[in-house]
């Protein structure tokens, strides 16, 4: 799974998560509707429309500040059509730290992303496939031994280009 997928998997469940919780919001079914589509067609779109949105208000977000759903949600494409500047205050206590939660997750993702030079992120996105995939055939937990050599040899091999 690349990192835009995981992102955008991320994002899924966010909106998913959004509907279930707020259904008489016609904006969040509309912006999944958009979402899918622009997922299917270029992925890495939804990363970057996700970090230019936010990061302008990264202070926010980290801190957890209401305004940034009050104040600022608008200004986001991936929120403008949801109501939260009216939503947010009605919304329990689990909600707001669920949707803070993914707000957080997808930037850390996002940023990850769109930071690490494409075949630096494709390296580390093959190393990672191969333990998981020895994992899984082989039945055994993470040999650290052998996660270390292939990182070594990893950074072996950027530091050559």
């Amino acid at each position: 799974m690349t990192s835009v997928t995981a992102f955008n998997d991320m994002m899924g469940q966010f909106l998913t998560e959004l509907h279930k919780t707020f259904p008489e919001e016609k904006g969040v079914k509309k912006y999944i509707a958009a979402f899918e589509m622009m997922r299917s067609t270029n992925g890495k779109l939804i990363v970057t429309g996700f970090m230019d949105s936010v990061s302008p208000h990264i202070e926010k977000v980290n801190s957890r500040d209401d305004s940034f759903f009050l104040e600022n949600a608008n200004d986001m494409e991936f929120l403008k059509d949801v109501n939260l500047k009216n939503l947010w205050p009605k919304a329990s206590e689990g909600t707001r730290n669920a949707i803070w939660q993914y707000i957080q997750t997808l930037f850390m993702l996002g940023t990850t992303i769109t930071s690490i030079p494409p075949e630096t992120l494709s390296m580390i996105e093959n190393v990672a496939k191969q333990c998981a995939d020895k994992m899984e055939n082989d039945g055994d937990e993470l040999d650290e031994t052998q996660l270390m050599k292939s990182m070594q040899g990893l950074l072996g091999g950027m530091l050559k280009k």
